[in-house]
């Protein structure tokens, strides 16, 4: 069988978000000038505005991902870093939106960390290969997701795939359910195979 490439979807979460803020910093600025007489508060938030403009856009820009369905196993993709599962390893591959997804990782994920270097970790792990925010990794620190979970591209489905023994982690095809049947007639075979014979 011939193997599957798949790409990852781009949303541009962090860039949209701080350009929905900028209206409010320019509003604010321009109020507090004209009440005090002087825009220097307008200037400096202009000035301070620009990297963190820079900043989200190479977040944003500089993240890929791809995810391969070979015959008898899958590999994840991220530049250099690349992790083959074996189907048999497979548990399952199932269609999460971003909320079901935090929800996962709080209750699933970061309770098996005892420390915050080992949550961080266990958070960079499951996100390995998604390129979609889903409010862990935002500059605001949490306030944001809120926004972020209503942005118009944010209901789009996720695969969360689960493994025996090597973890979990989250995955941001762009065509999930294309992938998701990939991986289940990849599991599929794997089942059929007669036992003893090489994978």
């Amino acid at each position: 069988m011939a193997e599957r490439r798949y790409r990852t979807r781009r949303q541009w979460q962090n860039t949209r978000l701080v350009l929905y803020v900028l209206p409010f910093l320019l509003l604010v600025g321009v109020l507090i000038g004209v009440s005090s007489g002087g825009f220097l508060v307008l200037a400096i938030s202009a000035v301070l505005y620009l990297p963190v403009i820079a900043a989200a856009l190479y977040r944003d820009a500089s993240f890929r991902a791809s995810y391969v369905v070979g015959a008898h196993a899958l590999t994840l993709l991220r530049g250099k870093d690349e992790l083959r599962i074996p189907a048999a390893e497979i548990i399952d591959t199932s269609l999460i939106e971003r909320v079901a997804a935090r929800d996962y990782y709080m209750s699933k994920v970061a309770p098996r960390s005892k420390t915050k270097p080992e949550r961080s970790e266990a958070g960079n792990d499951f996100m390995r290969f998604c390129t979609v925010d889903i409010g862990l990794r935002t500059f605001t620190f949490g306030l944001g997701r809120g926004l972020i979970d209503r942005m118009p591209d944010s209901r789009h489905d996720l695969v969360l795939l689960r493994s025996r023994t090597m973890g979990a982690w989250l995955l941001s095809p762009e065509y999930n359910h294309e992938l998701v049947e990939a991986i289940m007639r990849l599991q599929k075979r794997s089942d059929d195979q007669p036992a003893g014979s090489a994978a």
